[in-house]
């Protein structure tokens, strides 16, 4: 029997970066198809299924022309506002209860609308925002709900882009104590 000493050397991702010989592309791509093969959208898509239910929009309906908004649809300008502050953000504004002998702080002052309302994800902000933006640059109430399709894509788009760069990799890689071989390989 013979016993054999190997000796390797170990690179933290910032050592590995600097060093020549290809290493670090070959870890990054091995990091982001792991990435990609992970990709889960369920949540993103659970926000604007939520935001759906909360104004009675029918996505799969659309095209019958009973998308669920009724007379509402065709809704522009002044109206389109209306029907924003009145179907979607009226209902979820806190109540104006009289608080007496109560403190008063940002998260329960009376008439705003809660973070996150829908799902409690950064998603959901995004999608009223969108919507706000798309009733003031004069797009019809149905248009509108119809864009956050896009909306979604763009978010899940960004975030795959984020989370497959080099500075999420090296973030990460920092954070969790990574070490490589000089091939790239993850110790």
């Amino acid at each position: 029997m013979r016993t054999v000493t190997v000796e390797r050397t170990y690179y933290t991702v910032t050592e590995l970066q600097s060093h020549p010989g290809g290493g670090f592309v070959r870890a990054l791509d091995e990091y982001a198809q792991q990435e990609c093969a992970w990709q889960d959208w369920s949540d993103e898509r659970a926000s604007l299924k939520a935001l759906d239910e909360h104004v009675g929009y029918r996505r799969d309906a659309r095209w019958y022309h009973d998308d669920g908004l009724g007379d509402c649809s065709g809704l522009e300008g002044r109206r389109a506002w209306a029907w924003l502050e009145n179907v979607v953000l009226g209902p979820l504004r806190k109540p104006w209860i009289p608080t007496v002998g109560k403190r008063r702080d940002r998260y329960t002052r009376p008439g705003k609308v809660p973070d996150c309302p829908f799902t409690g994800l950064y998603v959901d902000e995004v999608l009223l925002d969108s919507l706000r933006d798309s009733l003031r640059a004069g797009m019809s109430v149905g248009d509108a709900m119809l864009a956050l399709e896009s909306v979604v894509q763009k978010v899940c788009d960004e975030e795959m882009d984020y989370r497959t760069s080099e500075e999420a990799f090296i973030e990460k890689a920092e954070d969790n104590g990574w070490e490589f071989l000089v091939d790239g390989r993850r110790v």
